[in-house]
């Protein structure tokens, strides 16, 4: 989109510098100007850009760790699948595990969320990497056998975006 509105900028500016020769010669001056006007428009949409994509980066983050909700599933997560024990499709799938289990995929669905705002660019990868870089490994440790059997008995594109960047960003993931 950016090469589109430079090209942009440089045919108004050609047809500017084209109408706008006058006897005193200024037509290279406003070609100048006006080119230098639309470089400043153009770096401030970008700058807002980035500003606003990391403005609501931080945003999800803060909401994702002051959620009581959110605290809730970790916490019937962790009581029923201890931290840093894998997790198995046979102990996910238990009925006496059911609060734990909708607990695992709240808690699969907001990685999911989050990898998919990166990948979309509403998130930033930087500052999520910075913030859930051991999150995201540690429940790809954890889930990877109940995300698989899932990916080939329901759908392949479960949790694919979570997958992609928990590997991408740990390389020790296989």
């Amino acid at each position: 989109m950016s090469g589109l509105f430079c090209a942009l900028s440089l045919c108004i500016g050609g047809w500017i510098y084209c109408i706008g020769i006058d006897s005193a010669g200024n037509g290279l001056f406003i070609l100048i100007s006006c080119f230098a006007s639309l470089s400043a428009i153009t770096l401030g949409w970008w700058v807002s850009l980035y500003i606003a994509q990391r403005q609501s980066t931080v945003s999800i983050i803060a909401q994702s760790r002051l959620s009581e909700s959110y605290l809730k599933q970790v916490q019937s997560f962790q009581e029923v699948f201890p931290s840093g024990q894998k997790l198995t499709y046979e102990k996910f799938i238990d009925s006496k595990n059911e609060s734990a289990r909708y607990g695992v995929i709240n808690v699969l669905n907001f990685l999911e969320f989050i990898s998919i705002g990166i990948k979309q660019k509403d998130l930033s990868e930087s500052v999520c990497k910075a913030f859930f870089l051991k999150v995201f490994s540690n429940q790809w440790y954890r889930c990877s056998d109940v995300i698989k059997h899932m990916q080939i008995h329901t759908h392949a594109g479960t949790f694919e975006n979570f997958e992609y960047y928990a590997k991408k960003w740990d390389s020790t993931l296989k």
